[in-house]
């Protein structure tokens, strides 16, 4: 009796430990813990008082369950918004890092996603590089945080590509001021690896 309670015990523990990861393969699934590197290298930025360029760059962790697919990065972005209405030179820059977090449907060539991201942010304007235009200078930059959200969607072409895009709202705060929306508009190309 003994010996059949270890047998069982034995084919239930090596049934609950997870197959390993394929090597990549055209047809895989996207299943298994994969890390993705990713860059965004054009975008817009729209705040609401214009529009600008945008530029990004993630790594993180991918996980796939089923149908259910899960992302955990760190995001690293840039926004360059020019504010005519202030002075012909006045340029504001945005600087942003912290953790993304995608949740969503998994497909075998395709993550559709919603997004929760929020981090450090770092606001420098043309003034504070030495181009200063006006005595009617708007606030100058500084030090803050940023909360965000969007919904977006990664492909994988190939045995590594991914390309994809995504669209988020972040609201951002600089040097204690008002939370202020930003949305941006992004396009994606990296690796899964």
């Amino acid at each position: 009796m003994n010996h059949v309670i270890g047998a069982l015990a034995m084919i239930l523990a090596w049934s609950a430990v997870p197959d390993p990861c394929p090597t990549w393969s055209e047809r895989q699934t996207m299943g298994c813990m994969r890390g993705y590197a990713s860059v965004s290298p054009v975008g817009l930025s729209i705040p609401r008082d214009g529009v600008g360029l945008a530029a990004g760059a993630a790594v993180g962790l991918f996980r796939a369950r089923g149908r259910f697919g899960a992302g955990l990065g760190l995001r690293f972005g840039y926004g360059l918004i020019p504010r005519p209405r202030e002075s012909p030179s006045y340029r504001e820059h945005l600087l942003a890092a912290g953790p993304e977090l995608r949740l969503g449907l998994a497909l075998p060539r395709v993550f559709a996603f919603v997004l929760a991201r929020g981090g450090y942010s770092r606001q420098i304007t043309a003034w504070e590089l030495g181009y200063r235009t006006s005595v009617l200078a708007p606030p100058s930059g500084g030090h803050g945080g940023h909360v965000g959200g969007g919904l977006g969607a990664w492909g994988r072409i190939g045995r590594r590509l991914l390309v994809g895009g995504e669209v988020a709202v972040d609201a951002v705060q600089i040097a204690g001021r008002a939370w202020r929306p930003q949305a941006s508009l992004m396009l994606t190309i990296g690796a899964w690896l």
